[in-house]
């Protein structure tokens, strides 16, 4: 949300936010063979937001296990509306689902995350 909140307040197109958060990031960790790109046989992964809301974090809206942030109190200029996982609905308006979950993945090329 800090990217597109940035991106809003200097005019970077939001197709940039998605390169350096999803396709750069599943290059870096050489997932780029099922992460980072909307396209047939990728993993659905998504973060659906929309810009004509607000999102205030607190401690009862902030799903992170570890529950200090430097965004605490903060107000975005957008709202994350759902979460989708592997095609599946994870996250929706303030609701996690209990029967979906992710995977962790490993790097692959351990030399990749440590060396760019």
């Amino acid at each position: 949300m800090s990217m597109i909140e940035l991106a809003v307040l200097h005019g970077i197109p939001l197709y940039k936010v998605a390169e350096w958060t999803a396709s750069a990031q599943a290059k870096r960790f050489g997932l780029s063979s099922r992460k980072g790109q909307i396209k047939e046989g990728k993993d659905a992964d998504l973060a659906i937001v929309s810009l004509n809301g607000t999102h205030e974090v607190s401690e009862t809206n902030f799903f992170a296990k570890h529950k200090q942030s430097v965004y605490m109190g903060h107000n975005f200029p957008c709202q994350i509306t759902a979460t989708i996982n592997r095609g599946k609905i994870v996250y929706q308006t303030d609701v996690i689902s209990e029967r979906e979950r992710g995977e962790w993945l490993k790097v692959i090329d351990s030399s990749i995350a440590v060396n760019n």
